[in-house]
């Protein structure tokens, strides 16, 4: 896979219907169905979200933060690989700086603690 092609670690904002920005971040790499495990990261305050500290982040580990946050497992979502590049080249995605290592890891990591993350979800465990 190319370096273009890579979507683990990707970070990008998605309009609800409402017209409102969510961050989300991209978990995996694509499996043989082309898709991925993403997930919405909102303010720690969120109520039902700040009920799972699995992973919180503060403003310094990526610059769409920009205040106390968890990651919000048990809205994690299914997207597919190539629509996400699709969208992001074409800005129906707000394209985000991409994640760093460690706060991918981080990240990933409370994905495996998290009580909150759907069952169905935690195939993705395999893969990192």
């Amino acid at each position: 896979m190319s370096q273009s092609n890579v979507v683990r670690g990707k970070a990008f904002w998605k309009l609800d219907e409402s017209g409102i920005r969510h961050l989300y971040f991209v978990l995996s790499e694509p499996n043989m169905d082309d898709i991925v495990l993403v997930v919405n990261v909102t303010d720690v305050l969120n109520v039902p979200a700040c009920y799972d500290k699995s992973c919180v982040l503060d403003i310094e580990e990526h610059p769409a933060i920009t205040k106390k946050s968890v990651a919000y497992y048990y809205a994690s979502r299914e997207f597919r690989a190539s629509e996400i590049l699709s969208e992001l080249s074409k800005k129906e995605l707000i394209p985000e700086v991409d994640l760093s290592t460690p706060t991918l890891l981080k990240i990933q990591n409370g994905a495996k603690i998290s009580k909150l993350l759907p069952k169905k979800l935690r195939k993705y465990f395999e893969n990192f």
